[in-house]
């Protein structure tokens, strides 16, 4: 298992926090707003926000309910380009067979979803 360094992980921090923000601007919410549902204090919020500490799973746990969302409509909020940016460098390091292969599974594995949802 490959741990995440520090570049990696401040990069997932401001990431993360970007979209929080986005999604409580969205709705029309302020800080003082998610102060009052998730407990943290308006530096809390805004230091996650700007990316300076990590989010907690209660804090977005706070957020969707305050903002009538899913996880990942947040997170994946506009097609989260960091996940697209991510999925980019995993398949750089492919070789293109392995790439053809992922995409075969990916296939695969969607049809079975679809399949188990009818």
């Amino acid at each position: 298992m490959t741990l995440i360094d520090r570049s990696e992980k401040e990069k997932n921090n401001k990431k993360i926090g970007e979209l929080l923000k986005r999604a409580r601007k969205k709705k029309n919410k302020t800080q003082a707003d998610m102060v009052k549902v998730t407990g943290l204090s308006k530096n809390h919020i805004s230091s996650v926000e700007r990316g300076l500490w990590q989010a907690s799973i209660n804090m977005l746990i706070g957020y969707c309910e305050e903002l009538d969302m899913s996880p990942n409509e947040i997170l994946l909020y506009d097609n989260n380009p960091y996940i697209i940016e991510s999925l980019q460098g995993y398949l750089y390091q492919l070789s293109t067979e392995e790439q053809a292969s992922l995409c075969n599974y990916l296939d695969v594995y969607l049809k079975e979803k679809k399949r188990q949802q009818q």
